[in-house]
């Protein structure tokens, strides 16, 4: 009688009286305690519901209980049964050995792929540990270094700027060695070469400046936004569109006749400015680029930015680029193979409180001057990228800043005045009021005698003492909002590019 549990032979076999199945008494009153049912059938059952089978034995068996003898299994009746028998399970029990050998070595290798891991997570943890520690040790060091204006016309605006000053924290990346060594020689040499330069003997006299007009009046390109930008050099003169068709256009003066029109940009182009040798233009777009131009072929390539590109300037060596961005950062592009790349080469990501709208290098290339929309300007080491001076004098985002040729003076602006800075001393000469008009741009002239302010109007200051400054001429009601002025090498005309979409050409009469 087999278990139909355990599919051998019952000892003490009982009977279910509902399915009729045999069990092993034992196994089935467990089961039943456990369940309440019929293991095959899933019926409810009960231990009354099991039948004891008694074996009736013959009357010389002395088993006093009545039951018969256990019969022997088939194959164990004989030796060659039984050795049968040994022999499937030694081979299970090889089979099984086999299998859990497996199962070791892959548990073996997993434990070792962890170790690995955890030992590389140590390391890694280490090392940001030692960076963090680094870091807040520079932190700790780092001073903090704000110069405000001490005229005494500005005394209210220093204590507003002066809850704003900024923590310099050393910035780790510096430029590539060929460049730093390249800048910091150019420097030395421009430097020496400044301070033994005259002024050049056409300079226009402020008689001739007072009698400044309009000589010559061409629209350049069509957009609907008018003209952004100007650059000039030489009798070519550089302008970007304020419109969304992202032209940029090269203009020959001296023939009122456009030379080439580069177009890749596909937003506002905000900034544009010449290579020293005339040949490339570089061109900034708040499409997020910075584009390097051909003139020639009109070929051009681009790097994509962080953030809107507000403003654009060419080192003196001509092979860097500085851009200021939208993201209140500034970099640095080496342009030194020509138009053939444009590669970033340094970058400052936390330069102001506000987007950096004026980007400009000073005349010896070893300091770049950086205005925002925080009202600061801060004039940046670009040898060690750490910022030298910071100046707080404005109340509104500075729209452009300028530098004198001699490098003794700086001129910025905002929307309401402009301000002549002595950077030998970091104090604001004087400040002029726009009368509440709109004020875009400034440019020194290239011997450092004249200033032009173009916004609303357009005025022109000149350097009438050592340190002193005074309007010369104002030019009212010509055509809308000026964006921009540029002055010719020469000092003898002044180029501007206004919303009508015009470039004007001035100069006396």
């Amino acid at each position: 009688m087999i278990c139909s549990l355990s599919g051998e032979l019952a000892q003490e076999p009982v009977v279910s009286i509902k399915s009729g199945n045999i069990y092993e008494k034992r196994l089935i009153e467990k089961y039943i305690d456990a369940n309440g049912r019929e293991p095959t059938t899933g019926q409810p059952l009960a231990l009354t519901d099991l039948v004891t089978i008694v074996k009736i034995g013959n009357s010389s068996n002395n088993n006093s209980n009545g039951a018969g003898t256990k019969p022997r299994v088939g194959t164990t009746t004989s030796i060659p049964g039984m050795l049968q028998m040994f022999q499937n399970e030694w081979d299970a029990l090889m089979l099984e050995t086999f299998t859990l050998r497996q199962q070791f070595e892959s548990v073996r290798q997993e434990l070792a792929h962890s170790l690995y891991q955890y030992d590389a997570a140590c390391r890694v943890i280490a090392r940001l540990i030692k960076e963090r520690d680094a870091a807040k040790s520079a932190l700790a060091n780092t001073p903090i270094r704000t110069v405000t204006n001490n005229n005494n016309n500005n005394n209210n605006n220093n204590n507003n700027n002066n809850n704003n000053d900024q923590m310099d924290v050393e910035n780790t990346q510096k430029l590539p060695q060929d460049i730093l060594t390249k800048v910091g020689d150019l420097s030395k040499a421009l430097s020496a070469q400044r301070k033994k330069r005259s002024k050049p003997e056409k300079l226009p006299t402020t008689e001739e400046i007072k009698s400044y007009a309009i000589l010559a009046s061409n629209e350049a390109q069509q957009s609907t936004g008018g003209l952004s930008s100007v650059d000039q050099h030489g009798s070519l003169v550089v302008v970007g569109s304020g419109g969304d068709d992202g032209e940029v256009t090269v203009y020959d003066n001296d023939s009122s006749s456009v030379k080439k029109s580069l177009k890749g940009h596909t937003k506002r182009v905000e900034s544009v400015a010449f290579t020293p040798n005339g040949r490339s233009v570089v061109s900034g777009s708040r499409d997020r680029t910075v584009r390097l131009w051909n003139v020639e072929s009109g070929q051009s390539q681009s790097a994509k930015y962080s953030g809107e590109v507000l403003s654009v300037n060419v080192h003196p060596s001509g092979d860097i680029v500085a851009v200021g961005g939208s993201d209140r950062s500034w970099a640095l592009f080496d342009i030194s193979s020509g138009s053939s790349s444009l590669n970033q080469i340094l970058k400052n990501g936390n330069a102001a409180n506000g987007p950096c709208g004026a980007v400009r290098f000073h005349p010896d290339g070893a300091i770049l001057g950086v205005g925002s929309d925080d009202g600061q300007i801060s004039l940046w080491d670009i040898s060690q990228n750490k910022r030298a001076i910071t100046l707080t004098a404005h109340t509104q985002a500075v729209r452009s800043i300028s530098f004198s040729e001699n490098g003794y003076f700086m001129v910025s602006c905002d929307d309401s005045v402009a301000k002549v800075w002595d950077l030998r001393k970091s104090t604001c000469l004087q400040t002029f009021d726009i009368d509440g008009k709109h004020g875009h741009s400034v440019s020194f002239d290239h011997s450092g005698s004249y200033i032009a302010i173009a916004g609303s109007s357009l005025t022109i200051v000149n350097l009438s003492g050592k340190s002193s400054f005074e309007i010369t001429k104002q030019l009212d009601g010509q055509g809308g909002l000026y964006n921009r002025a540029i002055w010719s090498l020469d000092s003898q005309t002044l180029t501007t590019v206004s919303e009508d979409g015009l470039i004007k050409l001035w100069g006396s009469q």
